[in-house]
């Protein structure tokens, strides 16, 4: 073989050694400045939607978001006038096609105009990653209960917030360890009122989980109970309620944790009666959620 064939063999054979090792020394780079530059939209919150991390937005949102979002976030806070680009309503329909990962970015790192101006800070020096999530949960849920509360549907597939209950034989349970019924949480009336369970026909297909602000109730044998405040809170956020109106909300949860139906203490239709419970949890059944994206 003369050198001009060998190096006709060997000069691509090492162009090709140089390539794959400039595509493995590359190729994390350039995927990690593409993901800065298009975040991935499957990313999602790591809290679960927990009660814990809702009511915990709710408390930090009026602080730091509610000047220019406005206290009930439909962007029409007092220093919402000033900035250069209107605050986002942030209980109108297009938040749900932002992904949390969008969100906490945003959130993280502030937000500029067109013309460069910064538009929202970033908040990433301000609050903890914990903080910013809870603010995510917060918004997602006070989005879903304003719709809730003027339509009576929630806007999107919603999971119910996580809650820890006492049961009877001790256990404490959360909504992710009762998959074998669907769930009835109850939102006690104030001390005194009658404790509310399902009808006897229907108690065999749901577990009732009592949600009361009383330490004094305690569980029974037809009924868990979560007395933790911040759950009280949660639920009031996805009713579009205070907290004070919450008393005598009934919400459906399904065997996978979905919310899929609720009643208000006022609706002509009752949870109390069999055929109307019936026909809910049959519904469900015969329509289970498929696995929404980021799940």
């Amino acid at each position: 073989m003369t050198t001009t064939q060998l190096r006709q063999i060997i000069v691509p054979f090492l162009a090709l050694i140089i390539a794959a090792v400039m595509a493995i020394w590359l190729i994390p780079p350039a995927i990690s400045l593409l993901k800065q530059a298009f975040p991935p939209r499957f990313d999602r919150s790591p809290t679960g939607f927990a009660a814990a991390t809702i009511a915990q937005g709710a408390r930090l949102f009026p602080e730091h978001c509610g000047g220019c979002h406005g206290i009930a976030g439909r962007g029409d806070g007092p220093a919402a006038k000033t900035l250069p680009i209107p605050p986002a309503d942030l209980t109108a329909q297009h938040l749900w096609n932002h992904s949390d990962g969008e969100l906490f970015r945003w959130l993280s790192r502030g937000m500029t105009s067109p013309q460069g101006d910064q538009a929202m800070p970033g908040f990433a020096k301000i609050l903890s990653e914990a903080d910013r999530w809870a603010l995510i949960d917060f918004i997602r849920a006070n989005n879903a209960g304003i719709a809730w509360a003027a339509t009576g549907e929630w806007p999107h597939v919603l999971r119910a917030p996580n809650l820890s209950a006492l049961c009877a034989d001790g256990r404490t349970v959360t909504l992710a360890d009762l998959q074998n019924k669907s769930t009835v949480i109850v939102a006690l009336r104030p001390a005194g009122a009658a404790l509310s369970v399902p009808p006897a026909s229907l108690a065999s297909q749901l577990t009732t989980i009592w949600l009361t602000l009383d330490p004094q109730v305690s569980p029974s044998a037809n009924a868990c109970v979560a007395d933790d405040r911040s759950a009280w809170t949660a639920y009031a956020v996805i009713s579009g309620v205070a907290p004070s109106a919450l008393a005598g909300t009934v919400f459906l949860v399904d065997l996978k944790g979905w919310l899929r139906a609720g009643w208000r203490s006022d609706d002509p239709s009752s949870w109390f009666d069999p055929m109307d419970l019936s026909a809910k949890i049959e519904e469900i059944r015969s329509h289970p959620i498929e696995t929404v994206p980021g799940e």
